[in-house]
């Protein structure tokens, strides 16, 4: 099907946006920077449609099942010793079955070393958005410094808009 969005289409649409934004470093034009700054917002927009459109190809996920393993007070401490995130417990997939059954029996030093790589997980995703939130946030800070009192009335009204640059940048 040629109308059907991949990963890739996604990813380009948001390099294509990272280089327009880029693309305004040093920009003293107010109304170049208005039509760009209306040209990411259709862009994020268009971002966030393939991103639903994406889901909806795929349907909904098949459910899962998952055990969810409560660790002990040693295994979180060690988890948040070595990693810096606090863990309570840890869902383990568990499809067929087969680990709730064999779970009385499952080494502890095992689910301690699940619980140390979905806090590695966890640690790098928080840092990868709090990188790509001050980058953001650096590019904007940029060409509100640079700009026009119409250039900064127009990205604070952008950035009233709970969907600005399509909900790129927003935790789920």
């Amino acid at each position: 099907m040629a109308d059907e969005i991949t990963l890739d289409d996604l990813i380009k649409q948001q390099a294509a946006m990272a280089t327009l934004a880029m693309s305004l470093e040093g920009e003293r034009e107010t109304q170049r920077i208005q039509a760009v700054a209306a040209q990411l917002q259709a862009m994020g927009d268009q971002l966030g449609a393939m991103a639903r459109a994406l889901e909806e190809q795929h349907g909904p996920p098949p459910p899962r099942a998952m055990v969810e393993v409560v660790l002990t007070p040693e295994q979180r401490g060690r988890v948040v010793e070595k990693t810096g995130v606090d863990l309570a417990s840890i869902r383990i997939a568990d499809d067929g079955g087969a680990t709730s059954q064999t779970m009385p029996l499952m080494d502890p030093r095992r689910i301690e070393f699940y619980a140390l790589k979905e806090a590695e997980r966890r640690k790098a995703g928080e840092e990868a958005r709090a990188r790509i939130a001050a980058e953001f946030a650096a590019s904007l800070a940029a060409i509100e410094q640079q700009g026009t009192p119409e250039v900064k009335a127009k990205l604070a009204e952008l950035r009233a808009d709970p969907s600005f640059f399509g909900d790129a940048l927003a935790k789920k």
